[in-house]
C-alpha cells in the first residue's frame, strides 16, 4: 500500500518555501488536510488561489504536469475548471527541500455540492438542475478530451481492468482490506473475477474509454452561479467514461433518490454527448466497482475502529448491488 500521510507541520514548512516562487502571493491560511494538504493563498490584489502539498508517493512530477497539461487544455476548450497558475520561472510544479512537491491553482468561489446536499434534502427541485447540468458537464469533458493529443511525457494512472480489479489496483488490494472476513475475501475475490469477465465483454462491444476525472463526488464539486464546477483532477487518468458517471452516485445507491438522480445525469450527459441504452445498463456494475475500489482505499486512511465500520456499511451496500445485478 501507498504510504499517503503527510504531516502536517511539514506541509506548512514547504507551503512558506515555495510561496517564495510565487512572489505575487501569500498564504492565508491551511484550508484543508485531505489526500493532499490545500493552503488558501492570494496575491496582492486579494485574488484568492489554492497552493496544493502534494502527499508523497502518490503522483510523479510527470504525473502531476501531466494532469495540469490535461486541465490547460480543457480549460483552452471553454471547460470550466481551475487554471493551473506558474512559479516565477514559469513552471507548473515547484519543488521543495523536502522533496515535497507544490502547485498552485485558482479559485473557484462557490458551494460544494456536497453542502448544498446537505441544505436541499430529499427531492430538491435545486439539487435535480443541478445534477442535470452536471451530467452535460461530464459530456463536454469527454467531449474535449476526444481530440486531445496525449504528449509523447504523459503519465496517469489507468482506471481500466488492472486499475480496477487487477493483482494491484490503484487504491489498494480490497479483498485484503483487514475488517473482512475470511469469507467475506473469498466472496470478493469470487466477484472480482465475474467482474473482470463483464469488463472485458464490455471492451468488446466498443465500450467508451479515454481519459477521465475519476473522482467526481459531491465535494470535488463546485457549484458557482448555480452551475456546477468539477475540480480536483489528482486521481484523473485513462478508464471507463461510465465511471464517471457511478462515481457522483454511488453514495446513493441505498437511498430512494438514487434512480431520480442518475436518471437526471444520464439526460444532461445525452444533451451532449451520444449515451448508449446498453452502456447505461452497466451503471451499477461501475456504481459496484467504486464501492470496492473505496474497500481499498479506506485502509490506509482512516483509523482501525473508523475503517471497520465504513467497511461494514460498504459491505452491506455491495452485497444489495451484487444481487441487484445478478452477479451472485
Amino acid at each position: 500500500m501507498l504510504e499517503i500521510k503527510i504531516d502536517t507541520e511539514t506541509a506548512i514548512g514547504a507551503a512558506s518555501e515555495a510561496i517564495l516562487e510565487y512572489p505575487d502571493y501569500s498564504i492565508n491560511n491551511l484550508l484543508n488536510v485531505s489526500e493532499n494538504i490545500i493552503f488558501e493563498v492570494a496575491d496582492k490584489s486579494g485574488k484568492k488561489a489554492v497552493l496544493r502539498i502534494h502527499r508523497p508517493n502518490y503522483q510523479t512530477s510527470l504525473g502531476i504536469l501531466s494532469e495540469l497539461k490535461w486541465m490547460t487544455f480543457l480549460l483552452a476548450r471553454g471547460i470550466q475548471i481551475p487554471e493551473p497558475i506558474k512559479n516565477r520561472t514559469g513552471q507548473y510544479i515547484t519543488s521543495t527541500t523536502n522533496n515535497l512537491q507544490a502547485t498552485m491553482i485558482t479559485w473557484i468561489a462557490g458551494e460544494s455540492l456536497h453542502v448544498l446536499q446537505e441544505k436541499h434534502p430529499g427531492d430538491s427541485p435545486v439539487i435535480d438542475k443541478i445534477y442535470c447540468q452536471l451530467g452535460e458537464v461530464i459530456a463536454a469533458i469527454h467531449n474535449a478530451t476526444d481530440s486531445f493529443e496525449i504528449p509523447a511525457e504523459f503519465e496517469r494512472g489507468r482506471w481500466d481492468i488492472n486499475g480496477l480489479l487487477g493483482t494491484n489496483p490503484l487504491w489498494g488490494r480490497f479483498w485484503e482490506n483487514p475488517a473482512l472476513t475470511s469469507v467475506e475475501k473469498k466472496f470478493l475475490l469470487d466477484l472480482k473475477s465475474k467482474l473482470i469477465t463483464r469488463l472485458e465483454q464490455f471492451l468488446e462491444d466498443g465500450a467508451d474509454f479515454g481519459l477521465i476525472h475519476a473522482d467526481v463526488i459531491s465535494e470535488n464539486v463546485i457549484v458557482a452561479d448555480g452551475y456546477p464546477i468539477i475540480i480536483d483532477y489528482d486521481d484523473s487518468g485513462f478508464g471507463f467514461r461510465m465511471y464517471d458517471l457511478a462515481v457522483p452516485l454511488y453514495r446513493f445507491y441505498s437511498f430512494p433518490s438514487y434512480t431520480r438522480l442518475a436518471g437526471l445525469l444520464k439526460i444532461g450527459y445525452q444533451k451532449k454527448r451520444p449515451l448508449s441504452e446498453k452502456s447505461f445498463d452497466l451503471l451499477s456494475v461501475f456504481v459496484l466497482l467504486r464501492r470496492l475500489a473505496m474497500l481499498g482505499w479506506v485502509v490506509p486512511r482512516k483509523s482501525p475502529k473508523e475503517m471497520a465500520t465504513k467497511t461494514r456499511d460498504n459491505l452491506q451496500v455491495i452485497e444489495t448491488l451484487v444481487e441487484d445485478i445478478n452477479l451472485v
